[in-house]
């Protein structure tokens, strides 16, 4: 298995790191959500003029089709398969949406790093405390979890692996349990002021409940995750 990018990936990664970098400071998010818009068109503006349009990798990979046959990419085979089409694309955004789920949930992780380092209580760092210590730890290994599942199950759909459901589902609970406790955290270990509106902890603690219900309820992907792991026993014996 090779998990790494090609090089035009690289170079799309780097091209679209740096216009959010860029553009896309968090205060731009903050202003979306106290006013009326949806998004920013601005932003996806300038995202669609630096060909770097975060839609067409989704497009890609669940609609990679001609424009006549637009589910063939999927498996469609007629109306009455409709369901396994429909989980076919849910398998798909599962896998991209853990992407978004894991590298936002690294982003907190950075900026509640950050803040334990420069907090200090009793003359030290927040962050020198054995107890604050040990939640970043278990965070740290719930994102290196969810990290290796996403590489997994990302090289699952670029190869139509058979074993790409269970990858999906795997990927999805695993990246939504990273998403949603580092989050919480994010929140506790800045303080009081983690609460406070004029701070950004909120913006990840409200995207992660976003994420965690987009494409159906945490407890149903673990329950299929189960299903999957069923059925692949039952293939075995």
């Amino acid at each position: 298995m090779n998990f790494d990018f090609s090089e035009e990936q690289k170079l799309l990664r780097t091209t679209a790191r740096d216009y959010l970098e860029d553009r896309a400071p968090l205060g731009l998010a903050r202003s979306v959500l106290e006013s009326d818009a949806a998004m920013s068109r601005e932003l996806w503006a300038g995202a669609a003029e630096e060909s770097i349009d975060p839609s067409r990798p989704s497009a890609r990979f669940a609609f990679d089709a001609t424009p006549a046959e637009p589910l063939a990419g999927v498996g469609a085979r007629g109306d009455g398969d409709g369901w396994s089409l429909l989980r076919r694309i849910l398998d798909r955004a599962a896998v991209l949406q853990a992407f978004e789920q894991l590298g936002t949930a690294q982003r907190a992780f950075d900026l509640t790093r950050e803040q334990i380092l420069d907090r200090h209580a009793f003359g030290r760092p927040i962050g020198s405390f054995q107890a604050i210590k040990h939640r970043m730890a278990d965070l740290y290994a719930t994102l290196e979890v969810a990290r290796s599942n996403c590489w997994f199950a990302a090289w699952a759909l670029a190869n139509d692996d058979p074993g790409l459901p269970l990858a999906a589902c795997t990927a999805r609970v695993a990246a939504t349990e990273a998403y949603s406790e580092t989050s919480v955290e994010m929140v506790h270990l800045f303080g009081g002021a983690g609460f406070a509106w004029e701070l950004d902890c909120h913006l990840f603690y409200r995207r992660a409940r976003n994420l965690a219900l987009a494409l159906g309820p945490p407890a149903e992907w673990r329950d299929r995750l189960v299903d999957c792991l069923a059925a692949m026993r039952r293939n075995r014996t």
